[in-house]
């Protein structure tokens, strides 16, 4: 009967509105949000489950780090050194949580290592920190050199968290004829609570080159408040310092301290 096709005929109407109202939308919505884990590009992506919505960032966006120099092994003692090198993060929205790195130790005339250190350190958005390598034993005379190599593949991601803002006053270096302390104080100037800082201290001389670096860490400090750090070395420095830096580094946690 006419009533009932009039009837299929409205609903069909009506069914067909319906998918155009609620699934041209949605279609829209699906073709732009991708799935950042499915092994394909699709969706807003810039590559394969990277770049636009995607927390993961693609390789082609991605600012090289900058090293400021070559890493330095430092003698500290008569078979004691130290090493490090000064990082420059030129991307202001990517971090990586674990970035591996390599430090191999080379004497004159070796093509192989004498001793190699493999280590994970935490990059934060826009950051300039220092690398430090704890004190080592080394046998001979030397001299001993550095290479110092990131990890294949680090893994860069999005952030919009602000970066802690410490800053460091007050240094003073003592007893450089003798054994040379370095102290100063590490100031948070947030409101908040700003916890597992690891400092380094760059001495550096005329040219730049770095002739001392040291380490510390502090456990936390609090909003608006300041704590005092120090540096001790234990024989007088070969080549007298002109210029000191101090970088606060702050990590995730205490995992990546060895």
């Amino acid at each position: 009967p006419w009533a009932t096709r009039r009837k299929g005929i409205i609903f069909l109407v009506f069914f067909v509105a319906l998918l155009i109202v609620i699934g041209g939308p949605a279609y829209f919505f699906i073709q732009d949000n991708p799935v950042c884990n499915n092994g394909v590009q699709d969706g807003d992506e810039n590559g394969v489950d990277c770049g636009g919505s995607c927390q993961l960032i693609c390789k082609p966006e991605i600012l090289p780090l900058i090293t400021r120099g070559e890493m330095r092994v430092l003698k500290i003692a008569t078979t004691t050194y130290v090493a490090s090198i000064l990082i420059e993060n030129p991307n202001i929205d990517g971090e990586v949580k674990r970035a591996p790195y390599k430090i191999s130790i080379y004497t004159s005339g070796t093509k192989e290592p004498v001793k190699t250190f493999n280590r994970e350190t935490y990059i934060g958005r826009g950051s300039t920190f220092a690398l430090f390598q704890e004190p080592f034993t080394l046998a001979g005379l030397g001299p001993f050199r550095a290479v110092f190599e990131w990890g294949d593949n680090l893994v860069w991601e999005k952030t919009e968290e602000e970066p802690p803002l410490l800053t460091v006053d007050g240094t003073d270096l003592s007893q450089i004829d003798s054994n040379p302390k370095l102290e100063a104080k590490l100031i948070n100037r947030t409101e908040e609570v700003i916890s597992n800082i690891e400092v380094v201290a760059l001495l550096s001389d005329v040219n730049g080159n770095t002739v001392a670096s040291g380490k510390t860490f502090v456990d936390l400090v609090s909003g608006g408040e300041s704590v005092p750090i120090s540096f001790n070395w234990p024989e007088a420095f070969e080549v007298p310092p002109v210029s000191i830096r101090v970088l606060p580094h702050v990590l995730p946690d205490k995992s990546y301290l060895r």
